[in-house]
């Protein structure tokens, strides 16, 4: 039991898949160094949880550091000391707890007969409008991928389960994902995982 506890604490509940992906975001912004400035932070969460949480991470920074505030606002030279992994961790857990609160908050108004799901046509009224809006046309498509059936109640984890697809596919459905793929594949002709803009 202990040692699962010093486990959860020292990953911050992210699993082994989770933790993967928290490091691959941290090490991209890092570039080498062992830690970032505070002002990376955004950048390293947008690449784990997706674009929508730089805004989100931007809030909650501003709450987090209170009254330190850049000793220079035009040159953002900050008075925190830099984010090691472990602290970049804690911000992410941070940054996922008031995501959460937030849906939650927005499941038990939808929720009208608080029975713990929802219905699919109340799905969209669960979500920021800008989400909504960019994916009110193919909903039903979204929830297939995510294993959902028609006409199939959701509950608060379904709904998160559904949403954590939508933002690792940047709210694309699989098989436009699949395009997107094969048109990137046609163009990357040495195989590099990369190809040149212009």
């Amino acid at each position: 039991y202990f040692r699962f506890l010093a486990a959860h604490r020292a990953s911050e509940g992210f699993t082994a898949a989770q933790l993967q992906g928290t490091r691959k975001a941290f090490d991209q912004v890092r570039a080498g160094r062992e830690e970032i400035a505070p002002q990376g932070v955004g950048s390293a969460l947008a690449l784990f949880f997706g674009q929508d949480a730089f805004e989100k991470w931007n809030r909650l920074w501003q709450r987090l550091r209170g009254g330190n505030r850049p000793v220079d606002e035009e040159q953002q030279v900050w008075k925190t000391p830099l984010v090691d992994f472990h602290d970049f961790l804690s911000l992410a857990r941070a940054l996922q707890v008031e995501e959460l609160a937030e849906l939650h908050a927005r499941f038990r108004l939808v929720d009208k007969d608080q029975d713990g799901a929802v219905i699919e046509g109340e799905f969209l009224s669960l979500l920021p409008d800008d989400v909504a809006l960019l994916i009110c046309g193919k909903v039903r498509t979204l929830l297939s991928d995510a294993q959902i059936q028609t006409g199939q109640l959701l509950s608060f984890d379904d709904v998160f389960d559904v949403l954590s697809l939508c933002r690792t596919t940047s709210n694309f459905t699989n098989f436009e994902v699949a395009e997107l793929k094969e048109a990137f594949r046609r163009f990357d002709q040495d195989n590099s995982g990369k190809i040149d803009v212009l």
